[in-house]
């Protein structure tokens, strides 16, 4: 967050779990968070993606590529944040 301040850049973390109060932090240095379902690990490590989730009953996935769903869900908050710089 230091480094995005200095740079004057607006951090973005994308993360499977974050403390309510790490992503208050992100939200007031005029950021965004992403939450996932799942952790998500390189399309090369999807044998280590399906045992870790079947042997530890981890939500983990190895996709090709990001649902449609996940994507247009970063995209509403950076269009809501921008709409809302514009205030």
């Amino acid at each position: 967050m230091q480094m995005c301040q200095e740079l004057r850049l607006a951090p973005l973390f994308i993360a499977r779990m974050m403390p309510k109060n790490y992503i208050n932090d992100v939200f007031r240095a005029g950021g965004l968070v992403l939450i996932m379902g799942y952790q998500l690990y390189p399309l090369g490590f999807a044998a280590l993606a399906r045992q870790v989730r079947d042997r530890l009953q981890l939500p983990v996935d190895a996709p090709a590529r990001l649902q449609q769903g996940t994507l247009q869900r970063l995209l509403n908050a950076h269009h809501r944040k921008l709409a809302g710089n514009r205030s």
